[in-house]
């Protein structure tokens, strides 16, 4: 076997190792450990409006700016239940739909959603790369998670 095969291995099976440890390290919550009536504080409790399971582009304004990102509800989507939500962000040169389209995100049981960061010299980009527009996509984000849960955004129709 040739070294690097060995190290891989080796860095493989320790990852492994810590990874278990860290899994069987960490509290678990259980039904008898929760109080009854008692939410997950996880959890969102969602903008409360029923959404129709499909894919949908949105727009919200940050920071001044119209931001735009696709958002995909599952079709087993139930008002009543807490869904996970997972945002997925796109590489340099691509976009929400684009990275959407080959993830298989959108099959998952969750809420996914793929924002676009903004384009500078045709190429969208996010903060903190060298290349990247300037935009507060920091910000950005954090007011996507908001309009999200409170659907008090005008384009937050459908979610």
């Amino acid at each position: 076997m040739h070294s690097t095969t060995k190290r891989i291995l080796s860095i493989g099976l320790t990852l492994a190792l810590l990874l278990s440890l860290a899994l069987a390290l960490t509290p678990r919550l259980t039904a008898a450990a929760t109080p009854p009536n008692q939410a997950d504080s996880r959890s969102s409790p969602g903008c409360g409006v029923e959404q129709k399971p499909g894919n949908d582009q949105g727009t919200i304004t940050s920071a001044g700016e119209d931001r735009t990102y696709r958002i995909n509800i599952p079709r087993d989507y139930d008002i009543t239940s807490p869904m996970p939500l997972i945002l997925g962000f796109h590489g340099r040169g691509s976009d929400g739909a684009e990275f959407q389209n080959y993830t298989g995100l959108p099959e998952l049981p969750a809420i996914t959603v793929f924002p676009d960061g903004i384009a500078e010299d045709g190429k969208r980009s996010w903060q903190g790369a060298p290349y990247a527009s300037g935009a507060d996509d920091v910000r950005f984000v954090a007011d996507l998670l908001d309009s999200l849960v409170s659907c008090a955004v005008n384009s937050c129709k459908k979610l």
